[in-house]
């Protein structure tokens, strides 16, 4: 099967093309510094585990996980994150990945 030609189309050049690449890395750039960096993912996934005592049963867990303390953490950001993990009311805490800048404590 041919595909159909287009009278009207651009054609693609290697200035049109390489155009379009930095055009896309800067969106990526962009998206990932300015936007999905500010995203907070709340899941409440149910694991059952054999044998678990009957104590543990309904047990919640927080986990906040992958925050890095630098230059570009804006404080409202850690108070969200902090306010999003307690109202979930877990029963125990965990913060296993914490990246801390040594820069932003620097006299």
């Amino acid at each position: 099967m041919a595909f159909p030609r287009f009278p009207n189309a651009i054609p693609l050049t290697r200035r049109r093309f390489l155009t379009a690449g930095l055009a896309g890395a800067a969106g990526l750039a962009l998206y990932s510094g300015e936007i999905a960096r500010h995203v907070i993912e709340v899941s409440h996934p149910e694991i059952r585990l054999p044998n678990l005592p009957e104590a543990f049963d309904g047990f919640q867990i927080a986990q906040l996980s992958d925050i890095h303390l630098d230059e570009f953490t804006e404080p409202y950001f850690l108070r969200e994150a902090s306010s999003t993990s307690t109202a979930c009311a877990p029963m125990r805490f965990f913060s296993p990945a914490i990246s801390v800048t040594y820069e932003l404590f620097a006299a």
